[in-house]
């Protein structure tokens, strides 16, 4: 909690919840918050318990309704359109089949924490944008 409290207190938000585990939320708590902050993890886990939970369709009317959902490393990935980007860094140890985000990026999928170290096994349009740098990239997935 010091951590998230540390973030957001330059931008003087001190009012924050932290809830751990969705099963023990109802999604009709998110009527309260102005905002919501979906941290990291594995990609693969968060989107699954996401939709498995149905949290992933009450974001969605979250954000429609006015309100701001930000997402950190993993958080930030299963707001794109697909989460198929973070392939490299995690693994799909719960078997999710359908990787389609939250999109909630205009119809972007998010790139994360990209590193020099892994340039080689970067997509091309990845590599074509920053070529041999970047830290974090959107790209338009094809078909939209």
């Amino acid at each position: 909690m010091e951590w998230i409290t540390t973030t957001f207190a330059p931008l003087n938000v001190t009012d924050i919840t932290m809830w751990n585990q969705l099963p023990e939320h109802q999604p009709s708590e998110l009527e309260e918050f102005d905002a919501v902050y979906i941290g990291g993890g594995n990609t693969f886990n968060l989107l699954a318990e996401l939709k498995e939970s149905g949290f992933e369709r009450y974001l969605r009317a979250f954000v429609q309704g006015g309100k701001a959902v930000f997402g950190g490393s993993a958080g930030a990935a299963v707001l794109g359109r697909d989460i198929r980007t973070v392939n490299h860094l995690d693994r799909n140890d719960v078997r999710l089949t359908d990787t389609q985000g939250l999109d909630l990026a205009d119809g972007h999928a998010v790139w994360l924490e990209l590193a020099l170290w892994d340039a080689t096994n970067w997509p091309t349009p990845a590599k074509q944008f920053y070529g041999a740098a970047g830290a974090i990239a959107s790209v338009r997935t094809s078909g939209r």
